[in-house]
Formats: structure tokens, sequence, C-alpha cells
């Protein structure tokens, strides 16, 4: 395993984080929204 690969990985895992945090909060606004 490469560096280009494990930096690749590294980038990989904190999007998907960003994007999990990202999709959380706006499933929170919209349930406040809604009520």
């Amino acid at each position: 395993m490469n560096y280009a690969t494990l930096s690749l990985g590294v980038f990989a895992i904190l999007f998907l984080g960003l994007a999990l945090t990202i999709a959380i909060l706006q499933i929170k606004k919209i349930k406040k929204s809604k009520k």
C-alpha cells in the first residue's frame, strides 16, 4: 500500500464522514420544520 493509495483512503473516509454529518443535520432540520 503506497502513500498515494493511503492518502486517497484517508480523504475518502473524511469525505464520507463530512457527508454523513451534513445528512444528519439536514434530517434534524427537516424534523424540526415539520413539527
